[in-house]
């Protein structure tokens, strides 16, 4: 296992993320702390690692995370946000380490317990992670712990356990589009096709709603044999290819009789995260899996949220450092056939409202998109108009891949288009 120093600077290496070893190296210095209090120096250390880690910088957040520990080895506060970090960036087995000190030093902190539950259940070790969820709910109950174990219950097979966890959160938050998410899509597993629709379509209507939600709902739809609705939602988002790949999913799917199985086959450890909020009050959906083409392989539309209170997802001010893809084209370049690539961020039903998302998103990662044009690539489904917001021109397959590839690292869906 590699130490977390060592992960760190092979993401940071990988990243270029230069900034951050400035900022470790300007934080250095001999500094004292007694009886593990957070000093001015620390404090400050502290502040500008959660400014950094809110700005969705995670990775840079981590040295400075971890010069604070080093300050006040006794305060485990800075081990929670270096804990809550590593999370963040899917390095679990790193974040496990640091959550076994934190708890060394408060064993009832629930940001500790529940940080490490959410490690636990990336680690896929639902046992171990279902005893600190559970240690934590004990403590103080919140809506996040009973998604935790929700998530843990169906990974296990057990679908009744699992549900009435994501009803006792949904008691204490009935808004909250992940629990609501996963208790839709759980009980979809379990055969319960008709409840769980009724819970999905309420779900994208909620604030923050994303693509992978309303996928959810046509996987839903799938697996209670209504082909038809299914593909109706899922070329919101997707070209006749792939709405013909899910289809043949979703059956495959259905045929499956194990629950732990289905959930795996799914995939539970996506955390959907919400972006800025359109014109007209859909949001742009960021992924945090490989960038998908447009016409390439099936995969599984729907996924558990494991999201707690204390682990963020990706928000609109992320920006995270990567290179931009080389030899962005403009359209004066192309050939008159315009055979070109280009990549998709979303479709929304206003035109004006898929304009205004395009310019926040282009905004937001000026570096990547700045060179691109807007194309907003029109569709009908169900008698309702859509339009798909996609950004161009690029000269080839690998180019594309590329430059979702450095999207996607941001928290930003992106899906490359075929000429």
């Amino acid at each position: 296992m590699e130490s977390v120093g060592n992960w760190r600077w092979i993401v940071l290496r990988r990243r270029g993320l230069v900034a951050g070893l400035l900022l470790l190296a300007a934080c250095s210095g001999p500094i004292e702390a007694q009886n593990g209090e957070i000093n001015a120096d620390s404090a400050s250390l502290m502040r500008v690692a959660e400014r950094t880690r809110a700005a969705g910088d995670s990775v840079a957040a981590v040295p400075l995370y971890q010069r604070a520990a080093k300050l006040v080895p006794e305060n485990p506060a800075p081990l929670i946000g270096l804990g809550e970090t590593l999370n963040e960036l899917k390095a679990y087995r790193e974040a496990a380490e640091i959550w076994t000190k934190a708890l060394a030093l408060e064993p009832a902190n629930v940001a500790a317990l529940t940080g490490y539950g959410t490690a636990l259940t990336g680690l896929n070790q639902p046992h171990l992670a279902q005893v600190k969820f559970e240690t934590a709910l004990a403590i103080a109950p919140a809506p996040g712990l009973y998604n935790g174990l929700g998530v843990v219950y169906d990974m296990l097979g057990e679908a009744a356990q699992a549900q009435a966890n994501y009803r006792a959160g949904l008691a204490l938050a009935p808004d909250d589009l992940g629990l609501a998410n996963n208790l839709g899509l759980s009980l979809a597993l379990s055969g319960q096709y008709d409840e769980a629709i009724v819970l999905l379509e309420r779900a994208v209507t909620l604030p923050g709603v994303t693509v992978r939600h309303r996928q959810n709902l046509a996987l839903a739809y799938g697996l209670a044999g209504d082909g038809a609705r299914a593909a109706r939602i899922n070329r919101l988002d997707l070209d006749e290819q792939r709405v013909l790949q899910n289809l043949g999913y979703y059956q495959v799917l259905r045929s499956m009789i194990d629950h732990a199985a289905k959930v795996a086959a799914v995939g539970s450890l996506g955390s959907p995260g919400v972006l800025a909020t359109s014109a007209d009050g859909a949001a742009l959906p960021p992924r945090r899996n490989a960038p998908r083409q447009a016409a390439g392989s099936a995969s599984a539309s729907g996924a558990l949220a494991t999201g707690s209170p204390v682990v963020p997802v990706g928000g609109a001010g992320a920006k995270i450092a990567s290179a931009p893809p080389a030899n962005l084209i403009s359209p004066a370049s192309l050939a008159p056939s315009g055979s070109v690539w280009r990549v998709q961020i979303g479709a929304l039903a206003n035109r004006q409202g898929a304009k205004t998302a395009w310019a926040r998103v282009q905004d937001l990662h000026e570096d990547l998109l700045g060179p691109l044009d807007l194309r907003l690539q029109q569709t009908t489904v169900d008698s309702a108009t859509f339009y798909r917001i996609q950004g161009g021109p690029l000269s080839s397959l690998e180019q594309a891949q590329s430059l979702c590839a450095a999207l996607e690292a941001r928290d930003q869906s992106c899906l490359v288009v075929r000429p």
